[in-house]
């Protein structure tokens, strides 16, 4: 990874990401490199707003010459915003591989994501949470998509102990009616 300076608080980054993976099993067809290219920028502008924006190109190459190679845009971003110093609404996007599961060769993922944090006392505070995963897997004809939501109110008894109550709700859904949920 490395960064270029463009203003005081903005900077361009690049990044190489090296994974490799190599399974216990000798029989195993996944063993593989993944290599993720990125790009972006990444500020601390204000004092209401940071973040840092990555895209880029992926690759998922397998030793074995059985399994099909993955190539794939890739993102990788997270944006803060704070209109008050009690009160944070975070964003995030990414999209990017994964080793198989038990289902097809491997996936990929792409997933979004909002939270509001904030501080109604200094001791008290509510995050709520909204999500949507979208997972294509690769070598089978299946998509996968898993909306959440969440809410929760938390209650800071010592500087060291929180207590806090949260709901979540999850939507799942698949377009193979054999994985319905």
């Amino acid at each position: 990874r490395f960064f270029y300076r463009l203003a005081p608080r903005t900077r361009a980054v690049g990044e190489i990401r090296v994974t490799q993976y190599d399974y216990k099993s000798s029989r195993s067809t996944f063993d593989n490199t993944e290599m993720r290219y990125l790009a972006g920028v990444t500020w601390d502008a204000t004092a209401a707003t940071s973040g840092t924006i990555k895209a880029g190109w992926m690759t998922k190459h397998f030793k074995s010459g059985d399994t099909a190679d993955i190539t794939a845009p890739t993102l990788d971003a997270a944006v803060r915003w704070s209109p008050r110093t009690y009160s944070v609404f975070d964003f995030v996007v990414q999209r990017s591989a994964m080793d198989s599961t038990g289902t097809g060769v491997a996936t990929v993922n792409t997933s979004l994501g909002s939270s509001w944090t904030h501080r109604w006392k200094e001791f008290f505070s509510t995050r709520a949470i909204l999500s949507h995963v979208n997972t294509d897997f690769r070598g089978v004809s299946r998509t996968d998509r898993l909306i959440t939501m969440s809410f929760g109110g938390y209650y800071d008894v010592r500087t060291w102990l929180r207590l806090g109550a949260e709901y979540t709700h999850q939507r799942r859904g698949s377009s193979d009616s054999n994985f319905q949920f």
